[in-house]
């Protein structure tokens, strides 16, 4: 990947909730902050979030290895998504430092 020591990644998942992921090196497996209250939305220090993928490369590949497993449920309602709060919270984690944003 262009960019090598300086790559920095951030994981943020959703339905009506919202689903941040620390992924500091110094964590043995990721942690998951969810946020119900999309309108009022708190959103953990972007530090916190967006890490150097070289630093935390087996905590990131931990939460690849089982992130369906964090979603196996099935979401009530499809009309009922925090889209939005979405995009604006992962607009907000990388906006000091630029970047891209791949969504799927």
């Amino acid at each position: 990947m262009p960019g090598d020591k300086r790559i920095r990644v951030c994981f943020l998942a959703f339905d009506k909730n919202l689903y941040y992921f620390n992924l500091r090196s110094t964590l043995k497996q990721p942690q998951m902050l969810v946020v119900p209250d999309v309108a009022d939305n708190y959103m953990p220090q972007p530090d916190d979030l967006l890490v150097t993928l070289e630093d935390s490369y087996d905590v990131v590949g931990q939460l690849l290895d089982n992130f369906a497993q964090y979603f196996a449920q099935p979401v009530n309602s499809a009309m009922d998504t925090a889209f939005v709060p979405a995009i604006s919270s992962a607009f907000r984690i990388c906006k000091h430092i630029g970047g891209r944003m791949i969504l799927f």
